[in-house]
């Protein structure tokens, strides 16, 4: 009986210890078991990507199918658009505006408009630069922003299409790790290991994201806009979306129970996190900002 109590002691010794450590790494461990769509429902053969949230819809393209999935938040349905307009070989980097999803369609921009709730899509035919393989893209304002291991290309939105691409960045920066791209009137770009640079103009800002004791060593994911107070960077090979604040401070980091997540996004406006796997789409509750 006292070798027992002597372990039982211990046991708990191990355990308020893990739970110090969890505190000082700043760890949320979240338990995602609301799912909210399959995909499959609306087609068998759904191989749904890239999961974006715009206001109160949640948007995922499929370009096998030639289809955007749609999940109305405010009317709880599930949809399936499968009337894109021409040629669909790829769908994406979904970049969001106010009112708009932007995706990369190989040579062309697929505009899904959401104006008024009404969806008007439109394919536009750009001109990509030349040797260049696009990683990731993003929007603001009437201007998209696409990545390369080379350079960050700018293009303006006109009446007949999209201007010419121009050269952004203005000083020399290493972009053969660089994985992600985002905007929220800084541009921010993220490398494989969480690094994080800051750009304003085409000049690199005064910023240095925090190192955690488990380093970032394979993000491939930055979210981040003007409507976010946040910098989030996903890690799948940890399961764990790091959290900072915009002077680079770390603030915490989620971890999910969840294995093979596909993709991820953020609503700081309804406090969740929307996740993406094997065709369908989960939520899970954003705990680190507080009323």
């Amino acid at each position: 009986p006292e070798d027992n109590k002597d372990r039982e002691d211990i046991a708990k010794l191990f355990s308020r210890e893990a739970e110090q450590v969890k505190r000082i790494r700043k760890v949320i461990e979240i338990k995602v078991n609301k799912k909210i769509a399959d995909f499959r429902v609306l087609n068998n053969n759904a191989n749904a990507q890239n999961i974006i949230i715009s206001d109160d819809m949640i948007f995922l393209g499929d370009s096998g199918q030639k289809s955007i999935y749609k999940i109305d938040l405010r009317e709880d349905i599930n949809t399936a658009n499968n009337e894109l307009p021409g040629d669909i070989a790829f769908l994406d980097y979904p970049a969001a505006t106010e009112d708009k999803i932007n995706y990369l369609n190989g040579d062309n921009i697929l505009i899904l408009n959401r104006e008024d709730r009404k969806e008007i899509i439109k394919n536009i035919p750009i001109k990509l630069p030349a040797g260049e393989n696009i990683i990731s893209m993003a929007s603001f304002n009437n201007n998209l922003y696409l990545l390369s291991r080379k350079q960050i290309h700018r293009y303006s939105q006109t009446s007949s299409g999209f201007s010419g691409a121009s050269e952004w960045l203005k000083y020399k920066e290493d972009l053969s790790q660089v994985v992600d791209i985002a905007i929220d009137g800084h541009i921010y770009i993220l490398k494989l290991d969480g690094t994080i640079r800051k750009i304003l103009r085409g000049e690199k800002e005064s910023f240095k994201n925090e190192t955690l004791y488990l380093p970032i060593e394979s993000a491939n994911k930055i979210i981040t806009s003007s409507e976010h107070e946040y910098i989030y960077v996903f890690e799948p090979l940890k399961k764990r979306l790091v959290v900072f604040d915009k002077e680079g401070k770390f603030i915490s980091q989620y971890v999910f129970d969840m294995e093979n997540i596909e993709d991820i996004d953020i609503s700081e406006k309804s406090l969740k996190i929307y996740i993406l796997k094997e065709n369908a789409a989960y939520e899970a509750d954003l705990t680190h900002i507080k009323d």
